[in-house]
């Protein structure tokens, strides 16, 4: 599952801190598309796995134009 989220502006527009949870994802390219399609800033909008690990929608992109995976367990 993956997580994909924003940066609010304030504090008062996110309910769990800086940022606002825009949904879940099967998949890492289904998070990446929904970022895609919703026109976000893809260096602040944030991707988390499951295990809890975190990167930009550009990072996450250029993990998998490279082939890997940000953590492998």
């Amino acid at each position: 599952m993956f997580i994909l989220s924003f940066p609010c502006a304030t504090e008062d527009d996110a309910p769990f801190g800086w940022i606002k949870p825009q949904g879940a994802y099967p998949s890492l390219d289904a998070a990446i598309a929904a970022a895609i399609s919703a026109d976000m800033d893809l260096d602040s909008a944030v991707i988390e796995k499951e295990n809890g690990v975190q990167a930009s929608v550009n990072d996450w992109i250029a993990v998998r134009t490279a082939g890997g995976d940000l953590d492998v367990g």
